[in-house]
């Protein structure tokens, strides 16, 4: 979080909650995959898929926070939004968009590039990519019920994510017992000082 220009808590939004949430997916990914059942293989880490999905909020944070980043960030509370969208009408790009084009660059992997661009559309037809978008999805849900940092979308929007958990064939029983092992996980690092 100290890398950051501004660290000002919009709502609730602040480097530090979207490091907390970043954790969390990633902790969530690497539970739930194992977990899910008969996976496909995969060609990267789920963890490292959770970690860097949003990758490009950092982006629009430490370049674009006066040129709307913030305005985005506040009218997604205000409209109970997904920040893309709001992102979008402010910024003229996403967090999504701008993720998958610094990782292009940085040359990341096509199924870590397929997360960052796609963990709110889906919009893949590779089975190794759609099946870590559920998972991450998934993965997000979780965190957004455990209250773990920043979530880019609302309480209106959890059916989406909900519709993935399903999807990956996680019953509700087996939901809430990874949930309880995420939470211990992440309560862990948070007593180490990770997020503070």
């Amino acid at each position: 979080a100290g890398l950051f220009k501004n660290n000002s808590l919009i709502g609730d939004y602040s480097t530090s909650n979207l490091w907390l949430n970043s954790v969390a997916v990633a902790v969530g990914n690497r539970a739930i995959f194992a977990q899910a059942p008969s996976p496909v293989p995969l060609t990267i880490d789920p963890y490292m898929a959770g970690l860097l999905h949003n990758a490009g909020i950092s982006i629009e944070h430490q370049c674009f926070f006066d040129e709307g980043f913030e305005q985005a960030v506040h009218d997604r509370i205000r409209n109970e939004s997904m920040l893309w969208e709001e992102e979008q009408k402010h910024l003229g790009i996403t967090h999504t968009v701008l993720g998958m084009e610094i990782g292009r660059h940085w040359s990341f992997p096509e199924d870590l590039l397929a997360v960052i661009a796609h963990h709110h559309d889906l919009d893949v037809e590779n089975p190794q990519q759609e099946l870590l978008l559920h998972v991450t999805r998934a993965s997000e849900l979780l965190a957004f019920e455990l209250g773990y940092g920043y979530s880019d979308f609302c309480a209106r929007h959890k059916p989406q994510y909900d519709e993935s958990r399903k999807r990956l064939g996680i019953d509700d029983e087996r939901f809430s017992i990874i949930k309880d092992r995420i939470a211990i996980e992440v309560n862990m690092l948070k007593d180490l000082g990770w997020f503070s």
